[in-house]
């Protein structure tokens, strides 16, 4: 171990004495800072205190090459007594700040990286003994490259140190709670890029709690689905409350277990072919199963048919309650359409259900959701619903390089809402497949448009035809396609959703006397990015690569935008640091009162405004 170490240390040193004298190191000038064990670190600090000169120089240069990893360190003899040491530690930290300065894109971004987890109760102390999960890249993006889990520790913290990253393939790293014994809102997507090292979650232990699902018959009901739902604020200000949902299915014998915290959740239980049940406050037991009893239930029963009275067939119905805990594919009622164009959805529970309709085997026929309530102790309730006439879209999610895009596995996790109607109206979701593709069926009348979801990392720009004047993309939203009525019926291809990498702004706001402003809202068009100044006025948000961008700012809650920005020219994957200053307002005076009548859906200028780099 003591010869590692000496080897490691005499290579780091040797490595900033060449650069002392000006000397060239092999390999590419960006390569990445060598890796250190904590023991390496703590020796190069102990030589910034030597006696001699050159050995104080060297182990600071060195210290510098390692670069984030040695920050924590550094940071803790900057504040010590030693005036020699805290004096070099300074210079030291800011020459790793000056060399991440000069970071401009994605690439420059490289490891170690040093992600810190705390983990807290309800009272917000710490919690130690919690097993943390880090991942990247996300399963199905590429080849994985960190897979660990470290428990917190004594002052319930986790430290994750990574040196391997593909921040191409995925700009996040996952964090996650793992294992059951504890439960809270435990899921961050932290990434460097968008310089995001640490996170909070307040968690709580759980035990198991039993569960028993029968009949009205106290027959026990097998394959049944349960979900637990735990909404829990927090007992101190700035921990995030805990919002967690639990799903169990049951035995043969309608039994489940299911690892809670000892605290009330709303319960949602489900069987097919009888109607869902909620419990609003339940309380598991060890010892004795919470015993669920769900009614056989209701049927939405009728009938589709044509504007012409024509019975269709073949339609594929789908009926959802629009009631908590009823969002998954188990709590969906789904029947298909016979010769008579006649279906029964069995198993509907009290309460108000959306039913939509679509067919699969290429006709273009839409369908707009039908709404129905169902009354208390009735056992069917009749709805007819008729086909309109549609036009059907097919396209592609395209990449904007030639590169092997392993986004397109995750695909089918996104999808596509097509919204008719300007104010009100109603939404329809449309699935992606894994190869991009996508075929989209929405009735002629309009006007409407369809929102296409990116991918984290990705920025949308729907691409449109010439041959398609019935379509056009609004400049505020490039991942957007409206339409107006009176699309004509038919199939229509062509529709490109170019991916490109995401360009990323660190920005800093201040006011005319250089002080931050924080709390401060930021608003970057196109696009609708929305991001908010910490304490020091430093925000990181996304911008759209390829393409002039707006930023507006105003304060928190309020719509009047007292400064506006451009950015003009920003590249793919590029990263962007600016300074913003405000001469409007400042850090202890109130936002300037708005016009009377302020131009509609723009930014007010106000003079007197600048932005430097």
């Amino acid at each position: 171990m003591r010869r590692c170490l000496a080897i490691g240390l005499g290579l780091l040193l040797g490595l900033a004495t060449a650069l002392a004298r000006g000397e060239t190191t092999t390999g590419p000038a960006t390569q990445p800072a060598p890796v250190c064990n904590p023991q390496v670190i703590a020796a190069l600090i102990d030589r910034l205190g030597a006696s001699d000169y050159k050995t104080r120089q060297a182990a600071q240069e060195a210290l510098v090459q390692i670069g984030p990893e040695a920050v924590p360190a550094l940071r803790a003899v900057a504040d010590g007594t030693d005036p020699e040491r805290a004096a070099r530690a300074k210079d030291a930290l800011a020459s790793i700040v000056r060399r991440r300065d000069r970071i401009t894109s994605i690439l420059d971004v490289r490891p170690p990286f040093t992600f810190t987890v705390r983990t807290v109760t309800m009272q917000g102390k710490p919690q130690a003994g919690v097993k943390v999960r880090c991942v990247h890249p996300r399963p199905g993006r590429a080849k994985p490259l960190v897979d660990m889990v470290v428990p917190t520790d004594a002052n319930g913290v986790a430290t994750f140190t990574v040196n391997s990253a593909d921040l191409l393939a995925d700009r996040h790293f996952w964090i996650s709670l793992n294992g059951g014994e504890f439960l809270g809102d435990g899921l961050s997507d932290l990434s460097p890029i968008d310089r995001q090292f640490d996170a909070t979650w307040m968690v709580l232990p759980t035990r198991p709690g039993k569960l028993l699902v029968v009949n009205e018959r106290d027959e026990p009901l097998a394959a049944a689905t349960v979900v637990l739902e735990l909404n829990l604020r927090a007992a101190v200000d700035g921990l995030r409350s805990i919002t967690n949902t639990c799903t169990a299915h049951t035995d043969s014998k309608g039994q489940a277990t299911i690892d809670f915290p000892d605290e009330e959740a709303a319960l949602y239980a489900a069987a097919k072919g009888y109607a869902s049940t909620t419990v609003t406050k339940a309380r598991l037991s060890a010892d004795r199963p919470l015993i669920i009893k769900l009614p056989k239930g209701a049927s939405i029963t009728g009938s589709v048919h044509s504007l012409e009275a024509a019975p269709i067939s073949g339609v594929v119905l789908n009926a959802r309650k629009m009631a908590p805990g009823h969002y998954t594919r188990e709590f969906i009622l789904k029947a298909v359409s016979d010769a008579a164009g006649k279906f029964s959805l069995d198993g509907a529970s009290p309460g108000r259900w959306e039913v939509t309709a679509h067919v699969e085997d290429g006709r273009l026929w839409a369908f707009a959701p039908s709404y129905v309530d169902v009354p208390e102790n009735q056992r069917t309730t009749d709805i007819m619903v008729h086909t309109r006439p549609g036009f059907r879209m097919k396209g592609k999610y395209v990449a904007s390089r030639s590169e092997t895009m392993s986004w397109q596995e995750e695909l089918i996790l996104a999808s596509i809402s097509g919204i008719k109607g300007r104010n009100g109206g109603y939404r329809l979701e449309f699935p992606v497949c894994p190869d991009g593709t996508f075929d989209l069926l929405f009735e002629t009348s309009g006007p409407g448009n369809f929102l296409f979801m990116g991918q984290a990392g990705y920025y949308a720009r729907v691409k449109i035809p010439d041959t398609l004047p019935f379509f056009t993309v609004p400049g505020e939203r490039e991942d957007c396609l409206d339409f107006t009525g009176g699309v004509p019926s038919g199939t229509y291809e062509g529709v490109e959703v170019c991916l490109l990498r995401t360009s990323t702004l660190w920005g800093r706001l201040l006011d005319s006397r250089g002080q931050p402003l924080a709390q401060q809202e930021v608003l970057v068009y196109p696009g609708g990015t929305f991001s908010k100044t910490d304490k020091d006025g430093r925000f990181t948000t996304e911008v759209p690569p390829l393409k002039d961008v707006q930023l507006q700012f105003r304060r928190a809650g309020e719509i009047y935008v007292y400064l506006t920005a451009d950015l003009k020219d920003v590249k793919e994957g590029q990263i962007v640091e600016k300074t913003f200053v405000s001469t409007i307002v400042t850090s202890d005076q109130p936002a300037p009162q708005p016009p009377a009548q302020p131009a509609p859906n723009r930014a007010t200028t106000q003079p007197g405004v600048s932005s430097k780099t």
